[in-house]
């Protein structure tokens, strides 16, 4: 096997187990790509970090400074590197009202938790 046919299996082998998640634990996916990348290019434009939890990655909260999206299915941040837009559980930034504002217009899904706003990439069965 070639290294592109072996980086196609690996990621091939882990968007397979990212969806075994996504059925086990999680009731609804709230965003599509398309919607994530037109976050990521408002953020990027705004220059707002966001805190965002991975689907795969259950007790960790990572920083990012730069999201971005790359092309496809694929966003980066820089310090994490690459990673799906089904990987990404929910991303949180700082409450401002314009922000709440944009997000509407832009029917993304959102809660408001006093001074966060978080946006729901998928919803994790009750518990």
């Amino acid at each position: 096997m070639d290294p592109q046919e072996l980086q196609r299996a690996s990621i091939k082998a882990a968007e397979k187990d990212l969806r075994a998640i996504l059925d086990r634990d999680f009731s609804a996916s709230r965003m599509s790509t398309t919607k994530w990348a037109e976050v990521a290019e408002w953020l990027g434009a705004s220059s707002l970090k966001c805190n965002v939890k991975f689907v795969d990655v259950p007790d960790k909260v990572f920083e990012i400074k730069r999201f971005r999206h790359v092309t496809g299915d694929w966003f980066d941040c820089g310090s994490l590197g690459p990673f799906t837009s089904i990987s990404i559980e929910w991303a949180e930034i700082d409450h401002l009202e314009d922000i709440e504002k944009q997000l509407t217009e832009m029917s993304v899904p959102y809660d408001r938790e006093s001074d966060r706003i978080r946006i729901i990439g998928h919803v994790r069965n009750a518990e």
